[in-house]
């Protein structure tokens, strides 16, 4: 299936290719490149081809429809999809849409899929300019007929994969650092203000994060669920009112968070192994076993 209006608003730079077996020997091969301006009114939606398309966003905003899923193609982002499932692209409403591109097909695609094709992406480039010198290479040498030619596009798709790929690590890193600190800035704010009553919703608003991904980031750099994380320094709390004050354990219980003295002898326990009282005990005769100076 192929469905397609063009809008061109410059000449359109393109170049279709007979592959030859000679080509297919090698790693990576070329089947089609151009680059396209186009206004408001261009699309494409097709299937079934035994080929990959990756598309560099140079100006204005597109869009791509894939297996489901729909990003924003804006400049200096690349997007890699495999043909044989159904896709629809265009530009975005009220915009122009500027890109670069490339049909290619290799024999070793499958070491990408998991990486580069299985979730619909559009990676951020961190060097969009030198990829951007790679298409125009891969454009120049297009239709070569020989061995040299060949090898050569292999290599510079191959060199387009790796920006992705690379691209993608530094977002990741710089995103999983982001997350870090605001693990860090959100465990902060629960052991300042652990007496409150602080719900999950709370929690998630504060650390802008969804309150699934929350705790599941939460308990891998913490250590404790974020409900767990507030009892623990509620305790703590508790502890140092235990060992330092004659407060009736009813009053600690209120000063620390815990609106019924049942629940907090019960969170004291599952840490300590013993209840408040217990533990206050132990303390003054630790005291009182301390040597005179």
């Amino acid at each position: 299936m192929l469905s397609y209006h063009l809008d061109p608003i410059t000449p359109i730079r393109q170049r279709t290719l007979t592959v030859e077996n000679t080509a297919r020997s090698f790693p990576f091969f070329l089947y089609e490149c151009g680059f396209y301006e186009m206004g408001e009114q261009y699309f494409t939606q097709r299937d079934g081809q035994k080929n990959c398309l990756m598309i560099l966003t140079t100006k204005g905003c597109g869009y791509m429809n894939w297996n489901g899923k729909t990003v924003d193609l804006t400049p200096g982002t690349m997007t890699l999809i495999d043909c044989e499932k159904k896709q629809e692209y265009g530009t975005a409403p009220g915009c122009t849409w500027s890109f670069t591109y490339i049909h290619f097909a290799s024999s070793q695609i499958e070491g990408y899929r998991k990486l580069l094709m299985d979730n619909l992406q559009a990676i951020n480039l961190t060097n969009p300019e030198a990829v951007m010198q790679i298409f125009d290479r891969i454009y120049d040498i297009a239709g070569e007929a020989a061995l040299s030619a060949y090898a050569e596009e292999s290599h510079l798709i191959s060199s387009l994969l790796t920006e992705m790929m690379h691209s993608q690590a530094v977002l990741e890193a710089g995103s999983a650092s982001d997350t870090r600190m605001s693990i860090q800035r959100l465990s902060e704010y629960i052991r300042d203000h652990c007496t409150e009553s602080l719900s999950l919703e709370e929690l998630s608003m504060q650390s802008h994060l969804s309150k699934y991904h929350l705790i599941r980031v939460f308990s891998a750099q913490i250590g404790l669920t974020p409900g767990k994380y507030l009892h623990l320094c509620r305790i703590n709390r508790a502890q140092q009112l235990l060992r330092t004050t004659s407060l009736p354990l009813g009053e600690i219980s209120q000063a620390v968070g815990y609106s019924e003295q049942a629940i907090f002898n019960r969170h004291f326990r599952a840490f300590h192994g013993i209840a408040p009282g217990e533990y206050r005990r132990s303390c003054i005769i630790e005291i009182r076993d301390l040597p005179k100076t």
